[in-house]
This record gives C-alpha cells, structure tokens and sequence, in this order.
C-alpha cells in the first residue's frame, strides 16, 4: 500500500525447527478476546471456520460505528505521515452509523521523513488504524468506494512497523485486503476501470544475505492477485475479507473466495488499517515510495468520502483435540 517507516519480534517464523512453538506463542500473544463479546454476534459473511471449529470475535479490531465517536482508546486517526499526502484527524469521522475518510485538498507544508526536509503536500486524508496489533485470523469490512477516480485509492490492509531488529529474516509486511479504483495504467497506456480490485502483498525480507522488497510488480507470482469485480465499488456496498493463517492468505468479495496464496513470509504483528490514499496522477511512484505531483493538484473532485459501514475480526477456535493430535 504506502509502506510506513519499520516492535520487536523475538521468533524466527521462517525456520522450520521453531513452526510449531511459535504458533502457539502467536496465538497466546494475540490480544484477548474474552468474554466482553457481544452476545450472537455475526460471523463472517459465507466463511465457514472449518470442520470442528467456529469463530470467535475480536473486540480490538471490530467496530459497528455506532457511536457518534471514534473509539480512541481501539483506534488511531493521527499515526505518523509516510506517504504523498497527510492525515488528519478532522478527516476521520462518524456519521449516521458510517465511518468516513475523507479526502481534501488543503495545500500545506510538513516534514517529509523519506526526505529529511520540510516539503508542500496538497492533500489531507483520515485514516484509521488499530492500536493493537494481531497476526492471524479473519478480517472483514464493508466498504463503499469514494466518488473520485481516477486519484483516490480506499484500501482496507495490514501493515508491521518497527521490525527492523527482530531476528526474523521478514523485516516488514503487508497484506492488502483490498485497494480500489487504483486506475493503473498497463504497459501500452490502457488504464483499468474502477472495477479492478487489487489484493496484494508486500514484504521486506533478507534472500541470499540481502534485505529486499517483494511487491506485486517485481514479484507478481507471489505478491500481485487482482479480481475484475462486475460492479463499480463506487456505488454500492459490498463485503471485503482476507483469512489469514500460517499456511496461507485467503481473500474473499461478498463471501466469495477471489484470490488465494502461500502464506511465506507474512507471520509479523501487523496493524488493521482503513484508509483514502492518493494514486495517478496526483502520486507517482520513485524510490521505492509515493511521491506528490504538485502540477497535477487539483480542486475538482474533493473532497471525496471513503464509507465504512463496519470492521469486523474473528479467531478461530482452538481444533478439536482429537483433530489438533500430531503423530509421532
């Protein structure tokens, strides 16, 4: 998505010796879910959890929006700036039971991290993003798109942050449940409609003693997954979910599975994160990051609204003994 700047991860995920233990640490070090739960809450929308097993809400990443109020003590709208554009938390908001992220154009001057010096931005976006962090389990929103396209990318992810110490050869990772209306431009010019729903994956992680980044672009076999959906996700609501297990990242479109892939290297404590981005032609990728394109800024089109009328997540239940036996 816009990869943030890289907690301290003390397994190895990747070897294979340390697999089992450091599955059931994951699982114990998840954040509780206890029995605060609401009573008959829903399950994910046509998921089932498996054979034996059901699922289990997660309180600290769920929200009905319900409340006139953003839950702060769950959520953050003001993480730190680390892309073309800047948050605010003015841009963050609840109405009618909805949560919006609104887009703005409101030229303004911050410090750029990636350049160590204080640059113009054009536009502020809201953005909403986990306190906790988890690893696995099933992660569900439904979501209606923003007006403007192209521009505007909503995206529904998540991402680590400061795992560059860790021992893990993974340095960072990032699952994008989906971003919409990218309107990428394909070699010989052809751009896609709003309908192409993109469903990726990016890592930092060490091969051959190098650190480097897997994207969907250089690394398109493992990290690029895209679903041509038949309606615009501009105008109506649909369910977006991703299961995420140590096997094994699933992606699903109003219960429906879309995209599948080996789950190699994605094992880190991430963020769950809704949010409004810029794309083409206001943001252009150049060093490995979104950079602002001042010429083409513009008032037309904002501010554009990003709807969101739940996040919901669940754990799975522990198997059945029977079924969680390992032969000898």
């Amino acid at each position: 998505m816009i990869f943030p700047p890289d907690s301290k991860l003390m397994i190895d995920w990747n070897c294979p010796a340390t697999c089992l233990g450091g599955l059931l640490i994951a699982a114990l070090a998840a954040p509780a879910c206890g029995d605060d739960n609401p009573a008959g809450a829903p399950d994910p929308v046509g998921i089932d959890a498996g054979e034996g097993r059901s699922w289990i809400p997660n309180k600290s990443f769920s929200d009905e929006f319900e409340d006139p109020k953003i839950d702060f003590e769950k959520w953050r709208t003001d993480p730190e700036h680390f892309s073309a554009w800047s948050w605010s938390q003015k841009n963050a908001f609840v109405n009618g039971g909805v949560l919006n992220l609104r887009m703005t154009r409101e030229p303004h001057e911050r410090m750029d991290p990636a350049a160590r010096e204080r640059r113009t931005f054009d536009y502020k976006s809201g953005i909403l993003r986990s306190r906790a962090k988890t690893t696995y389990g099933y992660f569900e929103a439904r979501v209606r798109g923003c007006a403007r396209f192209p521009g505007a990318s909503p995206a529904f992810w998540l991402y680590s942050q400061g795992e560059m110490n860790n021992p893990s050869p993974t340095k960072y990772c990032e699952i994008d449940v989906f971003e919409l209306q990218q309107g990428e431009v394909e070699q010989g010019g052809a751009r896609h409609g709003p309908g192409r729903i993109d469903m990726n994956l990016h890592c930092r992680t060490m091969i051959d003693g190098e650190l480097r980044w897997l994207r969907p672009h250089s690394n398109p076999e493992l990290c690029r997954h895209v679903w041509d959906a038949p309606f615009d996700p501009r105008e109506t609501f649909h369910v977006y979910g991703c299961d995420v297990t140590p096997a094994e990242i699933v992606w699903y479109v109003d219960g429906v599975e879309r995209a599948r892939e080996e789950n190699r290297h994605w094992h880190l404590p991430m963020f769950v994160t809704l949010s409004l981005g810029l794309r083409t032609p206001f943001a252009g990728w150049r060093d490995q990051a979104l950079h602002p394109v001042p010429d083409a800024a513009t008032d037309e089109g904002f501010p554009t609204d990003l709807r969101i009328d739940y996040v919901r997540a669940w754990t799975r239940s522990p198997m059945p003994e029977s079924s969680a036996t390992i032969a000898p």
